[in-house]
C-alpha cells in the first residue's frame, strides 16, 4: 500500500502537524518580540537613555530580520527548514539572554537588534514550509500560521507584564530566553522539509509528484523572478502593507490618548484590532482558497483604504473601534496571503528565497513606517498629514495589486 493510500485510509495528513508546529513557533517568536514595550519603562528608569535610542534597537531588529530572511529562505530551499529553525531559535534565545546582561546601549543594539533580529527571520522558512505541504487549503493554512503572531501579541506581553513586575526586567529576559529555546527546539522536531521527505505529496496534488525533490518542482529561479514585473509589484505591496500595519501598531494608542481618551480605553483599540485579526485571518484564508488570493487581498486593501479614510475624520472612541474592526478584518488579516501568492506566481522551485527576498521589502516598510510618521507628527504637531500619507500609501498599494497579473509561463 502506498504512503498516500495509507494516509487517506487513516484520514491523516502530516502537513497538519507541520502547521501546528509552525503556529506554536510563530506564537512564541512574535509574542516575545511584542513584549518590547513591557521592558521599555524599567530599562529607561535604570539607564536613563532616551526613548529614541532604546527604540532604535527594535527598528534595527526589524531591519536585520528582513535582511536575514533572504539567506534563511535560500538555505531552506537547499537544505530544508529544520536547521534554519533551530539556528534562528538559538539566535533569538542568546539575543534575549545577553540582553539581560547589558550595561551600555551599544550592547542592546548588538544583542537585541542584531542577534534577536536574525532569530526573527525564522518566519520565512515556516511560511515557505506551509506552501510546500499544501496546494489545496494553502491560503487557509498560511493564514492559520499567521494567526499565531496575533495570538502571541495578545497573550505573551500580558504574561511578561506580570513577570517583569515580579522578578525585574533582567531575570525576565532570562526566563524568556529559556522559554524560546525549549519551545522552539521542541516544536522544531516536528518540522519536515516537504512531503517528498515522507513519501507523500502536497495536499491537493497528484501522487505522481510524491517523490519529486525541491529542485524538481515547477517554478522560477530567484534570478528569473527578479526579472519580472510581478516580483517588484508584490514587493511594493508588501512594503506598503507592513508600513501601514506597524504605523497603526505604534501610533494608534497614543493618537487616541491625544484625543483625550484614557490610557486603558486607548489601549483597547489595539486589542480590538488584534482580536478581530485572529478570527479574520482564518476566514480570509478560507475565502482565498475559494476565490483566489488576489481577489481576496484586493478586498483587504479596499478595506484598508476605507479604514484610513475614516481615520482622517476620527475624533471619538467609537469611531476608533470601527477603524480597529475594519483594520483588523482588512489589512491586518492579509499577511497570510503573500506566501500562497508567491507560490501561485513563481512556483515552489525557489519559493523560500523568493518569499524571503520579498519579505525584506515588508520588513523595511515596517521598520521605517512608524519612524517617518513620528517625524511628520513632530514637524506638524498633529496626525492630520501623517494619516493622510498613510491613506495615500494604502491607495498606492491597492493600485499596485490591481496591476499585478499572472505570469505567462
Amino acid at each position: 500500500m502506498s504512503m498516500k493510500a495509507l494516509e487517506e485510509r487513516q484520514n491523516f495528513f502530516y502537513g497538519y502537524v507541520v502547521v501546528t508546529a509552525a503556529v506554536f513557533i510563530m506564537t512564541i517568536v512574535w509574542g516575545t518580540n511584542r513584549t518590547f514595550g513591557v521592558f521599555l519603562k524599567p530599562m529607561l528608569s535604570e539607564f536613563g537613555w532616551s526613548r529614541a535610542s532604546i527604540s532604535g534597537a527594535f527598528t534595527a531588529a526589524m531591519v536585520v530580520m528582513g535582511l536575514a530572511s533572504f539567506p534563511a529562505g535560500r538555505i531552506t530551499d537547499r537544505f530544508g527548514p529544520r536547521a534554519v529553525v533551530i539556528i534562528c531559535g538559538l539566535c533569538l534565545c542568546l539575543g534575549y539572554f545577553f540582553t539581560s546582561r547589558i550595561t551600555a546601549v551599544w550592547q542592546f543594539y548588538i544583542y537585541y537588534g542584531l542577534m534577536a533580529g536574525i532569530g526573527m527571520s525564522i518566519t520565512t522558512p515556516l511560511m515557505s514550509l506551509v506552501a510546500r505541504w499544501f496546494v489545496k487549503r494553502r491560503a487557509l493554512m498560511s493564514s492559520i500560521v499567521t494567526a499565531g503572531p496575533a495570538f502571541g501579541n495578545m497573550v505573551v506581553p500580558l504574561i511578561f507584564s506580570a513577570v517583569v513586575q515580579s522578578v525585574g526586567w533582567r531575570f525576565s529576559y532570562v526566563i524568556m530566553a529559556g522559554a524560546v529555546l525549549v519551545f522552539i527546539v521542541a516544536a522544531g522536531r516536528f518540522v519536515k522539509r516537504d512531503p517528498a521527505e515522507m513519501g507523500l505529496c502536497p495536499l491537493g496534488t497528484d501522487v505522481s509528484v510524491a517523490h519529486r525533490s525541491i529542485q524538481e518542482m515547477d517554478g522560477l529561479s530567484m534570478s528569473e523572478a527578479l526579472g519580472t514585473n510581478q516580483y517588484w509589484l508584490l514587493s511594493f505591496v508588501f512594503f506598503c502593507d507592513f508600513f501601514l500595519m506597524n504605523v497603526v501598531t505604534v501610533h494608534i494608542v497614543i493618537y487616541a490618548m491625544d484625543l483625550g481618551i484614557s490610557a486603558i480605553k486607548a489601549a483597547s483599540v489595539l486589542s480590538v484590532a488584534s482580536g478581530v485579526c485572529i478570527i479574520a485571518r482564518i476566514i480570509i484564508g478560507g475565502i482565498a482558497d475559494k476565490i483566489g488570493c488576489k481577489p481576496t487581498l484586493t478586498a483587504c486593501l479596499v478595506l484598508a483604504v476605507m479604514g484610513f479614510a475614516l481615520l482622517l475624520v476620527t475624533h471619538s472612541l467609537w469611531t476608533l473601534y470601527l477603524f480597529a474592526a475594519i483594520f483588523g478584518f482588512g489589512l491586518w488579516s492579509s499577511g497570510g496571503l503573500i506566501t500562497p501568492m508567491t507560490a501561485d506566481l513563481f512556483g515552489l522551485r525557489s519559493h523560500g528565497a523568493i518569499y524571503g527576498s520579498i519579505f525584506i521589502s515588508g520588513a523595511i516598510g515596517g521598520a521605517f513606517g512608524p519612524v517617518l510618521i513620528g517625524y511628520l507628527f513632530d514637524v506638524t504637531g498633529n496626525y492630520a498629514i501623517p494619516f493622510t500619507v498613510c491613506f495615500g500609501i494604502s491607495i498606492f498599494s491597492l493600485l499596485a495589486l490591481v496591476a499585478l497579473k499572472p505570469l505567462g509561463r
